[in-house]
Parts: C-alpha cells; sequence; structure tokens
C-alpha cells in the first residue's frame, strides 16, 4: 500500500510539472533554418537530450511491457484508430531504422550527421526532431527515401514544427 502512495505521488508530481513544462515551452520545434542559427553547442546539446530520452523512453517502454505480460494484462496494445494504427506503424519503422545508432554513437557525429542533413535547403522545413531520426538511419546504413524525405519535409511545413 506504502508502494503504491509512491507511485500515485510520483505520477501526481510528474504530471503536473509535465503540463506546466507544456505551457511554458509552446513554442515550436526549429527547422533547418533555426539550426543553422543556433550555436553549435546548442545543436550539441539538444542531440545529447534527444539520444537520452530516446534511450530512456525505450528502456522504460520495454519495462512497461514485461510488467503487463508479467501481470497478464493482455493485450499490451489497446484498439486503436486506423490513423493511431498507422502512426504506431511508422514509428516501429522508424525505431528500427535510427535505432541501432542512437545511443550507440556520439552527439558529435549526430550533430555533424544533422547539419549535413541541413545543408541541402530541401531540407529546411523538416523539424529536428525528425531530422535526428533521418540522420541517425543515415548513419545506421539506410538512407531516406524519397519518399519518406517529402513527407518529413511536408509535416514540417504543414505544421510548423509544433
Amino acid at each position: 500500500m506504502k508502494r503504491l502512495i509512491v507511485v500515485a505521488c510520483w505520477l501526481s508530481i510528474f504530471g503536473a510539472g509535465w503540463c506546466f513544462g507544456n505551457q511554458q515551452a509552446a513554442k515550436p520545434m526549429p527547422g533547418g533554418s533555426t539550426w543553422k542559427r543556433v550555436q553549435k553547442s546548442e545543436r550539441q546539446m539538444y542531440v545529447i537530450g534527444f539520444m537520452h530520452g530516446y534511450v530512456l523512453g525505450k528502456r522504460d517502454t520495454g519495462a512497461l511491457a514485461l510488467a503487463k505480460l508479467a501481470e497478464g494484462k493482455l493485450p499490451l496494445i489497446p484498439s486503436m484508430t486506423p490513423a493511431q494504427k498507422k502512426d504506431m506503424e511508422e514509428g516501429i519503422e522508424e525505431a528500427q531504422k535510427a535505432g541501432p545508432v542512437i545511443g550507440r554513437t556520439s552527439a558529435l557525429i549526430l550533430t555533424a550527421a544533422m547539419s549535413t542533413f541541413y545543408n541541402d535547403g530541401q531540407n529546411a522545413s523538416v523539424c529536428w526532431e525528425n531530422a535526428v531520426m533521418l540522420s541517425a538511419a543515415s548513419l545506421a546504413g539506410t538512407e531516406p527515401t524519397d519518399q519518406e524525405l517529402e513527407a518529413a519535409r511536408k509535416k514540417g511545413a504543414e505544421s510548423g514544427c509544433k
């Protein structure tokens, strides 16, 4: 019971912090033109933060899946709309391409790959979070297809990287 209360308190604090952070950080995620304007150290810090968050998210997702399996709470994935299912499948495909590099390469190398990615003016509209995944996939030996690049460009242009 004590453990449950501690977990509930932790989740409440996390939730409040997350809500507050979202209100404070309502700025759009920059694209290629901003990448070129920020200092090299800021680029590296973004990539380091992304890599750490990616690795921790992967670890936590695995731990939660194992816990649900151990408790017999199946299915692991609740029913989804076709759009949610498509988004999940695209995310899995992206993770399979980029995952081998993230966490196993230096932030300097991934930062340089992103800079190379943004040297192509056509990629200016691609949001940072997509650019880092496409760059990591390239480092892993899986060049993004023209369709993937066009989809990332379109998504960034439409959303303004929000």
